[in-house]
């Protein structure tokens, strides 16, 4: 019976053999397991936080190393001491390793710990422009800055005080009008935020000018003008006419010229009256001038030499002209009549009867003479204007 229970003895020696190490007395210790001590839940992205490591039990003998590893070194890192660095927004797990010495060779062991990496809370605020100072119809940008700088970035509502003088979106300043209002930057759902005053002042000329630099009218007639300012955007466009000579032409408060008088009495030889038309802002006070010719109807065709020579003949020098006539006035003239002559010679020439001169056109077809006399040669024709054809003019050609 002895021997029978000395047998089952020894078989259960054999079989826990098997399936676990057995120290015996006088064996050395082994580690049994390691451990993080320290562990936290949460961590502040910029903080640092310190791990520690052990092994139990404490007196075993075998061990070699601690080896710290990380699941995402983009959202924290951790050198081989177990410090620990919070970088990024997110959740890491944090795996000590070791590999130590059993009776039958090495084992690895391991722990690990979760942990969440928690954003910067903002504190405050800041808009990069206290005081903006705009034209209207432009566009201005307000950049927000976050406090601490590290600070996750949250949802920004942009409100302005008054939509009519400008608006805001994302930061974009819009202005409308002129005026003034208040835009706020504001954290979504907290009460943090920061303020800018915004002024839009009005787009103002700079400098503007007429239509044209001069301009020639009839006695009698009048003519609106036009101004051009820049920028083209001005707000404002108020001006005060004013005429420096009103005895030859005047103008109203909405530009309309109209030619009074050409100055002089009668028309041979006369010429025009003239008068500078000043255009003077009322915001900036810029000025813009033209001047206005007026002449009286038979001094609207004039004629004057286009070319002259002077060509050698058997009988000795000879000289020639070619006359050009020149319509002075804003339309049509029908010229029904024209010849040249001077003291004693009536020089036949010839043009169409019923030419037409457009407004401020010349003609010149008119073939050369050739003169006979020392005399300034004059000019003398009959056109019709305005449906009237009974208006007659004589002026010296101008050599």
């Amino acid at each position: 019976m002895k021997k029978c229970i000395f047998c089952f003895a020894a078989f259960v020696f054999t079989i826990s053999s098997c399936t676990k190490e057995v120290t015996l007395p006088g064996d050395p210790k082994y580690i049994d397991s390691i451990a993080i001590t320290n562990k936290i839940n949460d961590i502040i992205v910029g903080q640092q936080h310190q791990f520690n490591a052990v092994y139990y039990p404490w007196d075993a003998e075998g061990f070699d190393m601690f080896v710290w590893q990380l699941s995402d070194n983009a959202i924290a890192t951790i050198d081989q001491t177990g410090m620990l660095k919070a970088v990024d927004e997110g959740v890491v797990i944090i795996k000590l390793t070791s590999e130590v010495t059993r009776k039958k060779g090495k084992t690895e062991l391991s722990d690990e710990v979760t942990v969440r990496v928690e954003p910067i809370d903002i504190e405050d605020i800041q808009l990069d422009k206290d005081n903006l100072d705009i034209l209207n119809r432009s566009v201005a940008i307000l950049t927000v800055s976050f406090v601490p700088e590290n600070a996750k970035p949250k949802e920004i509502v942009w409100i302005s005080s008054d939509e009519t003088v400008a608006s805001v979106a994302n930061g974009v300043v819009k202005a409308k009008s002129a005026g003034n209002t208040i835009i706020t930057a504001q954290v979504k759902g907290d009460d943090i935020k920061a303020i800018c005053n915004v002024k839009v002042n009005p787009i103002i000329v700079s400098s503007m000018q007429f239509e044209t630099d001069s301009i020639k009218l009839e006695v009698g007639f009048s003519i609106t003008t036009k101004l051009f300012f820049d920028p083209d955007s001005t707000e404002n466009k108020d001006v005060i006419y004013s005429s420096s000579n009103p005895l030859i032409a005047t103008v109203n408060s909405t530009g309309v010229i109209t030619g009074l008088s050409n100055g002089t009495v009668g028309s041979m030889g006369a010429g025009p009256g003239k008068a500078t038309i000043t255009a003077t802002s009322v915001v900036t006070g810029v000025k813009a001038t033209c001047i206005v010719e007026v002449f009286s109807v038979p001094d609207l065709v004039t004629v004057s030499v286009e070319k002259e020579a002077v060509v050698a003949t058997s009988a000795g020098l000879s000289g020639y002209i070619k006359p050009i006539l020149h319509n002075n006035s804003s339309k049509p003239v029908n010229i029904l009549r024209f010849r040249v002559l001077d003291r004693f010679n009536d020089y036949d020439i010839s043009i169409p009867i019923g030419t037409t001169l457009d407004a401020h056109s010349n003609y010149s077809d008119i073939e050369w003479i050739q003169f006979k006399e020392k005399d300034t040669p004059r000019a003398e024709f009959t056109f019709e204007f305005e449906g009237k054809n009974d208006y007659k003019s004589s002026c010296l050609i101008t050599r």
